[in-house]
């Protein structure tokens, strides 16, 4: 039997100043720090607040209420025990390892929490512990798109109030997990519908490893896209591949016919 564990990050990213819950692929490299960790299974609540490395803003402060003085993580004025991030997924996992057959559920965790928990994971040399521990993922997001077919909108919030009459605090990511999980007991799902909103710990990590390369090289291959020699596309492909323009350069030098 699999177990099915829903799981939210609170993070802000350096790039846009705010709380954000998308992901940016293309030329930035990841900045986001989580701030808030949170993982619900049943009545058993993991939560967590994190430390981040760089400072909170002003504008995510007015948003999640949480700021750093004096070396001390607040939230709302008032002061909260926070750990280190390397220490949180530790925590985490420590949660995670109660159960069999991990499957982490979130809204959207496909394109948000997974990248953002792998960048985590390996800046605390910790990714190998993931498939240690979890045996997939469950995005949601595209669940209640496949059930629900005809909504205006798949947001968490608009969920919440259309199919329960209920509100919540988004972005605290305990009161997070517990609505998702509200959420997804109040859905009859059949199994193509469960199947087609999976995917493995491998998959999300061959993507992650990927976007790396993409951000990697990506930037080199610029002037090529600028000057109409290939798409944005094809040169996304070329960077993802792990080439760049050096690379390129080096292989048209050594055939004088050019890259075929």
């Amino acid at each position: 039997m699999m177990v099915r564990t829903a799981i939210a990050l609170t993070y802000f990213m350096r790039v846009y100043n705010f709380i954000h819950r998308c992901i940016l692929y293309l030329f930035s490299a990841r900045t986001s720090h989580i701030t808030q960790l949170a993982a619900v299974h049943g009545s058993d609540i993991f939560s967590t607040y994190v430390m981040p490395k760089i400072p909170i803003t002003s504008s995510a402060t007015e948003i999640t209420g949480l700021a750093v003085q004096n070396g001390m993580l607040f939230h709302h004025g008032s002061k909260v025990d926070a750990l280190s991030v390397s220490a949180a997924l530790d925590s985490l996992f420590r949660f995670l390892e109660k159960f069999n057959n991990v499957v982490l559920v979130g809204h959207n965790i496909k394109t948000f929490d997974c990248p953002v928990l792998l960048q985590a994971l390996e800046s605390c040399l910790m990714l190998s512990k993931l498939t240690e521990v979890v045996n997939g993922f469950l995005d949601t997001r595209l669940l209640f798109k496949l059930v629900y077919p005809d909504l205006h909108s798949y947001s968490q919030q608009s969920l919440s109030e259309t199919l329960l009459n209920m509100s919540y605090n988004a972005h605290d990511a305990t009161e997070d997990v517990i609505m998702l999980q509200t959420l997804v007991s109040k859905v009859e799902f059949c199994n193509e519908n469960h199947k087609c909103s999976t995917f493995t710990c491998q998959y999300a990590l061959d993507i992650f490893l990927y976007q790396k390369l993409v951000n990697k090289n990506l930037p080199s291959l610029q002037c090529l896209v600028d000057q109409k020699v290939i798409s944005l596309g094809m040169a996304k492909k070329v960077a993802g591949s792990g080439l760049n323009f050096s690379s390129l350069n080096l292989a048209s030098k050594r055939n004088e016919d050019g890259i075929q």
